[in-house]
């Protein structure tokens, strides 16, 4: 084929996806989205370096862009449980079972598991960043390395009155241990805005993850086989690969897909 004839089915092809993502169709209303999404994965797979893949263990829950399919193929991003019993870093595609807030037929209810999987998570990160953010603090004010006018300046005042009192032996035993030099306020600055910072991002991650505090409903016969390349986060805050399925959850989706899919019987 050459390379005129190329570009006149991929004008066609343009025109077509202009027509629908104008026609009102609600399906299509993202479809400009997905088509500047799917370019990017094309155009990366083309163009990177080889690279290993990061490995998910069954159970996990990610969240992945299925796209915009044909009928009444999955479209659109949603959450997912991964089904592979073994995975390396050298695969680069996940069977996965979709997880959807709405239920229907043949759908098996999991519960509030995005909510009961990630809040440990969320708590966890949070605590670990705000004490850290106060240790350096602590260990700042009590070498008069700065002044209260700078916290109020920096927006981290607040940080030091929350109620979590930390000792200055505590502190300065964490700065000592993360190798932070206390004597050149510039890079301790630094320091801090980046910690105040991870503060924001893991808000926002908290923040997008409270849509999904009702019950969830995993799609049996929805199975996939995605790309990794598919497979999104918000910020390196995102809990989604890190965070798993219960046993139980995992016991009924594999009685369903046994049901739906073989002849055989647990």
């Amino acid at each position: 084929m050459s390379d005129n004839v190329k570009k006149k089915i991929c004008d066609e092809a343009n025109i077509r996806f202009i027509n629908e993502s104008l026609s009102g169709y609600d399906k299509f209303k993202y479809l400009p989205n997905w088509l500047k999404n799917k370019s990017k994965y094309l155009e990366a797979e083309r163009t990177r370096p080889p690279k290993n893949q990061k490995v998910y263990k069954r159970s996990s829950i990610i969240y992945v862009d299925f796209g915009i399919n044909v009928g009444n193929e999955l479209s659109g991003n949603h959450f997912a449980i991964v089904l592979n019993n073994k995975d390396n870093n050298k695969n680069g595609v996940l069977s996965v079972v979709p997880i959807s807030s709405k239920n229907k037929k043949n759908y098996i209810s999991v519960g509030e598991i995005i909510k009961d999987s990630s809040i440990k998570h969320f708590s966890d990160e949070a605590r670990k960043t705000q004490a850290e953010t106060k240790c350096l603090l602590v260990a700042m004010k009590s070498k008069g390395l700065i002044t209260e006018t700078v916290l109020k300046h920096e927006g981290i005042k607040k940080i030091l009155n929350d109620g979590n009192e930390i000792s200055l032996d505590e502190a300065l035993k964490k700065m000592e241990s993360s190798g932070i030099d206390l004597e050149n306020i510039d890079s301790i600055i630094t320091k801090v805005k980046f910690l105040t910072q991870d503060a924001e991002a893991q808000k926002k991650v908290y923040h997008s993850y409270q849509k999904y505090s009702k019950k969830s409903f995993a799609m049996p016969l929805s199975i996939q086989t995605v790309s990794k390349d598919r497979i999104r986060k918000i910020n390196k805050f995102d809990p989604s690969g890190n965070i798993k399925a219960p046993k139980d959850v995992m016991i009924r989706i594999d009685e369903a897909i046994m049901k739906n899919y073989t002849k055989s019987n647990l």
